[in-house]
This record gives C-alpha cells, sequence and structure tokens, in this order.
C-alpha cells in the first residue's frame, strides 16, 4: 500500500514538474538584467543600494531593457521594486537629480506660488498664466507662458515645473517680475 502512495505521489510530482518546465520553456531563453530591489525615487542615484540582477525571459522584455548600469547614473523617474530598467528610465551620467528628471527639449523653472496657489502635487500637469505681456489684440490682460507643465516638486511655498524649452525664458520672466498664476490641468 505504501509502495502504491508513494508511486502516486511521484506521478503527481512528475506531472508538476513537467508542466513547470513546458511553462518555462514557452517563455524561450532567459537573460539576466537590471531590476529595482525597491522603489526608486526619480532623480536617485542608481547603485547596489538599490539595484539588483534578476533572470528574465526574453520574450517578455522590450529592446532597450538595460544589462547594466554606468557609475552616477540616475533613475529619471520613480520605479517599482522588481521592475527592469529600460534605457528610458536612466540618464547620463553626471547629472544633477533635478536635470535627470528631464525629457530631452525640456526646462526646469522655480516659480514662487504665493498664497493663492492652487494646491498642486508632483506630476500635476499645469498651465503658467501672467498678466505681465498684456495683449492689446484680445482685450486680455492674461497670457499663458507654459503650456501643459509638469510639476517636479512642490513643497507648497514654492514648485519646479518641468516646462518646454521654448517657453522656460518666458516662464521664468514672468516668475521673476511677479502675477503669476497657476492653473491646474485634468
Amino acid at each position: 500500500m505504501a509502495w502504491c502512495a508513494a508511486a502516486g505521489l511521484a506521478v503527481v510530482v512528475h506531472d508538476i514538474v513537467s508542466d513547470a518546465d513546458t511553462r518555462r520553456d514557452s517563455w524561450g531563453r532567459t537573460t539576466t538584467v537590471v531590476v529595482a530591489s525597491r522603489r526608486i525615487e526619480a532623480g536617485t542615484l542608481l547603485d547596489t543600494s538599490v539595484l539588483a540582477s534578476a533572470e528574465r525571459p526574453i520574450a517578455a522584455l522590450p529592446d532597450d531593457t538595460l544589462t547594466g548600469i554606468d557609475p552616477g547614473q540616475r533613475a529619471t523617474r520613480s520605479i517599482e521594486r522588481g521592475e527592469e530598467l529600460t534605457s528610458a528610465d536612466v540618464a547620463p551620467s553626471g547629472r544633477s537629480p533635478l536635470a535627470s528628471q528631464l525629457e530631452p527639449g525640456r526646462a526646469a523653472v522655480v516659480l514662487q506660488l504665493g498664497d493663492v496657489a492652487p494646491a498642486i502635487d508632483t506630476g500635476d500637469h499645469v498651465d503658467v498664466v501672467t498678466d505681465v505681456e498684456a495683449s492689446p489684440v484680445t482685450n486680455s490682460s492674461a497670457t499663458v507662458v507654459a503650456h501643459s507643465a509638469t510639476v517636479i516638486s512642490t513643497d507648497g511655498d514654492t514648485a519646479v515645473l518641468s516646462v518646454a524649452e521654448a517657453e522656460a525664458a518666458a516662464t521664468a520672466h514672468a516668475a521673476l517680475v511677479g502675477g503669476i498664476s497657476i492653473v491646474v490641468r485634468r
């Protein structure tokens, strides 16, 4: 009787292992890639304290998944624990935490928000409006100097925005001379 139970168990174990082998083989070959060993915030220096290596099926990976990191590189966005890093997630070495968060064609502008600013948070999309460049043609004194800017950080009194490079000078000028308003976008 014991040998029947052992034989039955052996068949079940064989089936489970065979099923696991079949599933693994269906993914094909694997490769070692760089993953986040914990949640990584945008701008964080990427080193062994926040990174690990993991085997992943090649068929399930984006083409630009990283297999290594150069010293001094920083995260361009928040990355969740266990997530594979891609080339878009990593800024070139030597960039500041702030600069590493900017996409190509974007610039960072710091704004003093004042008492009447809406409650904004990191990741919000906003327009920056000023009355500095009044328009007699439209009979409006309000001008949008930054369209769909992204809030990189805020402490309630100031905000750092990612704006289009073409809008950076006008946005900084409006911030220097005062009279800005923030419009939160959906």
